[in-house]
């Protein structure tokens, strides 16, 4: 009985490290052709005041680019 018992507590302390070990090492490998996932981009409008007049523009931020001119408001 007591065996048992040992057995099971040892089990129940090791089996749910090792799991999770091997899940992280599955999941860091890629396969050749497997699918990206394409993220949406991060894109706002900047303001700035010219003379008493406002300006817009796109930026995107995920390439920290402009995206077209300045836009009377």
């Amino acid at each position: 009985m007591k065996s048992k018992f040992l057995l099971m507590v040892i089990l129940g302390t090791v089996l749910p490290f090792n799991s999770g070990v091997l899940a992280v090492e599955k999941g860091d490998k890629l396969e050749p052709n497997s699918p990206l996932i394409e993220r949406a981009k991060i894109v706002e409008w900047r303001f700035k005041t010219v003379d008493g007049k406002v300006y817009k523009r796109l930026f995107d931020y995920t390439n920290q680019k402009w995206i077209g001119d300045w836009l009377k408001v």
